[in-house]
């Protein structure tokens, strides 16, 4: 069986892991999980209680649509820089 290096080694059908979204966008694997962690993103899933994978997807189509939550966030951050 080919081993998926972007799901940690694992075959997760329809899901993608950090890394793999890390490549799309073209940025660092914790610039990612941070996203993760302020909800700039779409959801992510666990899997085996501590793997986060990603619904390929949802990622596809967060994407497609410029990455909408993000674009708010950083939007949001840009007015605070600027009080």
């Amino acid at each position: 069986m080919k081993r998926n290096k972007s799901s940690g080694g694992r075959d997760t059908p329809g899901l993608i892991g950090a890394a793999a979204i890390a490549q799309m966008l073209d940025c660092p694997v914790s610039a990612i999980l941070q996203m993760n962690r302020t909800g700039a993103m779409p959801q992510a899933v666990e899997i085996a209680g501590s793997f986060k994978r990603w619904r390929r997807e949802d990622i596809r189509t967060w994407i497609e649509a410029d990455c909408p939550k993000l674009s708010r966030i950083e939007r949001n951050k840009e007015g605070r820089d600027h009080e």
